[in-house]
C-alpha cells in the first residue's frame, strides 16, 4: 500500500468498512488530513460534503487529485499543483 499524503484519493476497503448501512463501502475519499493512525477526508454527496476517518490498513491509495479546495490543502506539505492549480483560458 502507498503511504497517504494530503491530496490523495483513497479508496475504503468494502470489507472494513460495512457501518452506516455501508455508506461507506468502496468509497473514494479525499484525503485532508494524515494522521498516525490514518486518515481524514470527505467524498462529495449530492447533500454536500460528508467527512470520514479512515483507520491505517482499511483504505488503499488510489490517486491524487489534482485541484484541491483552499481551505482542504495543507500547504506545508502539498504539491504546487494541488495548492492552486492554474489553467490557461486560451
Amino acid at each position: 500500500m502507498s503511504k497517504p499524503t494530503v491530496g490523495c484519493i483513497v479508496q475504503l476497503n468494502p470489507q472494513k468498512h460495512i457501518h452506516h448501512n455501508g455508506f461507506w463501502a468502496g468509497n473514494f475519499m479525499l484525503v485532508t488530513e494524515v494522521k498516525s493512525w490514518g486518515v481524514q477526508g470527505y467524498a462529495k454527496c449530492p447533500d454536500g460534503d460528508a467527512y470520514y476517518r479512515a483507520k491505517n490498513g482499511t483504505f488503499e491509495v488510489v490517486g491524487h487529485a489534482v485541484w484541491v479546495r483552499e481551505e482542504d490543502a495543507d500547504t506545508t506539505n502539498t504539491p504546487e499543483r494541488v495548492r492552486s492549480p492554474k489553467r490557461s483560458t486560451q
